[in-house]
Formats: structure tokens, sequence, C-alpha cells
């Protein structure tokens, strides 16, 4: 994954990959599994850091993107068309999804000083046609609403050695 790994992530990885004392590192992307956990926002809330983004227009000709890595996703799915922006609901709270591929992205705001601030974002596949579920990483794992992840060891070259 770009970027610093949250805390609660790093400690997850550390109990699952201490090997004889020795930590290793893993990355989480394309093709690994995140588990929803639960709203922030309280049970039965809709997800606060979560949305599930609805494609309802394409272009005569959608850019293509590496469906093995997911780079290229972002520009492909989000660069042009139309949308329907709503929060996921509760009922996925324990969902196992796929990751599709993640991205840092670039916020509309403007920070204080003028720059524009980033977004570690993480694409999961969703059960609903035309729809991708638009993680923002930081938070949604941070708040429990990503309650862990899952590497897919088959397609990794090898398993982490101390």
């Amino acid at each position: 994954m770009v970027g610093p790994l949250c805390a609660q992530v790093e400690e997850q990885v550390d109990r699952e990959f201490d090997v004889e004392g020795s930590k290793v590192e893993v990355e989480i992307g394309c093709g690994d599994t995140a588990i929803i956990g639960v709203s922030s926002l309280g049970e039965g809330a809709e997800f606060a850091h979560i949305d599930a983004i609805r494609k309802t227009r394409w272009p005569d000709q959608p850019l293509p993107y590496d469906t093995a890595t997911g780079k290229g996703l972002y520009a492909s799915f989000f660069g042009s068309g139309d949308f329907n922006l709503a929060k996921l609901p509760s009922s996925y709270a324990g969902h196992s999804l796929l990751i599709l591929g993640t991205d840092l992205v670039p916020l509309k705001s403007k920070n204080s000083d003028g720059s524009t601030p980033w977004a570690q974002v993480l694409f999961l596949k969703a059960d609903i046609p035309n729809t991708v579920f638009w993680v923002d990483f930081d938070a949604a794992v941070s708040s429990g609403e990503i309650q862990e992840f899952r590497a897919n060891w088959s397609l990794r070259e090898e398993e982490p050695q101390p």
C-alpha cells in the first residue's frame, strides 16, 4: 500500500506475521481482501468512511486499467461519466470484499496554505453492478470500519520470510 499503514493495521500485521521475533512488512493491494467492521457512527448506521459509487453513464471508450495490479482503476472508473454516491449501508458489516486497487487521490478542498490535500483510497469490489466501494483508508482503518485485511498469497511470488 502506498504510504504508511495505520497503527491498527500494523498491529494486525505484527500479530499475524511475527516469525520467531522477526517482523515482516506486508503490502495490502489488488487481489487481497478487506473485512468490513462496524460503522463508526454506531450500530445500524451507514458507514462514515466507505462510499458506494455507482457509475450511471460510461464514455464511448473507457480507459483500460491493469486488473492484476489495480493501476489505472481511478482514471478508468472515475475519469468521466455520471455517478450516484451513497454511504455504504450497515448491512455490509462483517462482509469480506476483494480489493480492486489503491490510489493516492487529490481532494477538491485546499489546505490553508493553498496546497492540495491527498487521500489514500482503497477500492473494493461491490456486489452491485457498475459500482465500486470507495474507502478513505486511514479514516476507515483507524475508526474500525475496516476490521482487518487478508493477504491472497497465491498472487504473491512468495510468502514472507524472516
